[in-house]
C-alpha cells in the first residue's frame, strides 16, 4: 500500500496544476517504511531518499525553513534536505496541501529572532498561561537558558546543559541562588544538537509544567507568585525559530 501527500508552494494562479512557480514535496509510506522526498521545479527533478520508520496511521512532523538562497526541510526535527530556490521567494504566496493525510495543523513564522532574546510579558505570566518556544540546537551547543523575571528577581531559570545531558531549574531571589533541581538519571535528555525542538511551559496554580515535543518532561514549583513574572529572556547555543504566549 502506498500513501501520498503533496505540499505545494506557488504564486496562487493555478494551484491544482504543476507549474514552474512551485516546489512540491511528496511523502510515501509503504511496507519497507521508506520515505522519499521529491522536489519538482520546471522540468528538472532532484530526488533523495531517507529511511524512516513510518507506516500508515503514523503521525509526522514536517517543517520548511526559508533562507535567502534555499529551503531547509526538517522531518521529525531532523534536517533531511536542502533545496535551492528556483524562483524568487516574493513570487510564492500560497501553500497547498493535499493527499492521504489527516492534517492536524499548519503554522508559520515570518521573522528571524536574535539571540540573546528578551521581551516583556503583557499582563504578566499568570495561572493558565503558556509560553511556546521553538528552536534549533546548534551543532556545537553547550547550553541554552530560558529565564522568567519578576522585576529584579529571577523567578525561574530553565537551563539545558549538553555535556552533562541535564536540564537545570532554579531561581535567584534577594541576590541568592535557590536550590537547583535537575533531571534524574533515569530521564532521557530531550534536546539534541542539530535538531529542532518545541518547548511549552504551562503556568499552573502551584508550579510550571514543561513539555518538550509534546511530552511532559519536568516541573518547577513557584518560588514567587507567577502573576509577578513580567519578562522572559532566552540565551545560549540555539537558533530561535518562534516565541508565542497564550
Amino acid at each position: 500500500m502506498v500513501c501520498e501527500a503533496t505540499l505545494k508552494m506557488s504564486n496562487g494562479r493555478t494551484i491544482p496544476r504543476p507549474m514552474i512557480d512551485h516546489k512540491r514535496i511528496r511523502q510515501f509510506w509503504h511496507i519497507e517504511h521508506f520515505y522519499r522526498l521529491l522536489s519538482l521545479a520546471s522540468k528538472s527533478i532532484e530526488e533523495g531518499a531517507i529511511k524512516q520508520r513510518y507506516k500508515v496511521n503514523d503521525e509526522f512532523d514536517l517543517r520548511i525553513r526559508c533562507f535567502d538562497d534555499q529551503f531547509h526541510i526538517y522531518v521529525e526535527h531532523r534536517l533531511v534536505a536542502k533545496f535551492a530556490h528556483y524562483v524568487p521567494m516574493n513570487n510564492i504566496s500560497h501553500v497547498y496541501v493535499n493527499g492521504d493525510v489527516l492534517l492536524y495543523g499548519v503554522s508559520w513564522e515570518g521573522k528571524f529572532y536574535n539571540v540573546p532574546y528578551a521581551a516583556d510579558i503583557p499582563g504578566n505570566f499568570y495561572q493558565g498561561r503558556r509560553l511556546f518556544v521553538s528552536g534549533l540546537v546548534l551543532k556545537g551547543a553547550k547550553q541554552f537558558a530560558i529565564d522568567f523575571h519578576a522585576g529584579s528577581e529571577l523567578a525561574c531559570r530553565i537551563k539545558a546543559l549538553f555535556p552533562e545531558k541535564k536540564v537545570l531549574r532554579t531561581s535567584r531571589l534577594n541576590d541568592r541562588w535557590g536550590p537547583e533541581m535537575r533531571t534524574g538519571a533515569d530521564q532521557e535528555f530531550p534536546f539534541k544538537r542539530k535538531q529542532t525542538f518545541d518547548l511549552i511551559i504551562h503556568c499552573g496554580e502551584q508550579k510550571f509544567e514543561m513539555f518538550v515535543n509534546d511530552c511532559l518532561f519536568a516541573a518547577f514549583e513557584h518560588r514567587v507568585p507567577s502573576s509577578q513574572i513580567n519578562k522572559i529572556s532566552i540565551d545560549g547555543d540555539i537558533s530561535l525559530l518562534g516565541v508565542h504566549l497564550k
